[in-house]
Parts: structure tokens; C-alpha cells; sequence
């Protein structure tokens, strides 16, 4: 929930920032995070379905 509320900020202020050019920094921002929430998704997954307990 919290990383889509990073994403929607991120965009938001692309809009505003539209002239700046700062659209290679958001993308490479927007990846970022949807990378970091895919890891967390299939870290929970393995932690929750291996036998291990830490």
C-alpha cells in the first residue's frame, strides 16, 4: 500500500516537474520500487512456505 503511494507522488510531481526533465529519474524510480515490492512478495512467499524457522 505504502509503495503505491510512493508511486502516485512519484507521478504526480513528474506532472509538475514536466518541464525540468526529470522523467528518466521518475522511471528509473517507478521501476525501482515495483523491483523492491516483487522481491518482498516472493521473499514472503519462500519465508512462509520453507520449513526453516529462523
Amino acid at each position: 500500500m505504502l509503495e503505491n503511494v510512493n508511486i502516485l507522488i512519484l507521478i504526480i510531481s513528474s506532472y509538475q516537474d514536466f518541464l525540468n526533465s526529470n522523467i528518466p529519474f521518475l522511471i528509473f524510480m517507478i521501476i525501482a520500487t515495483i523491483e523492491v515490492v516483487l522481491s518482498l512478495v516472493v521473499l514472503s512467499r519462500v519465508w512462509t512456505q520453507s520449513s526453516i524457522v529462523i
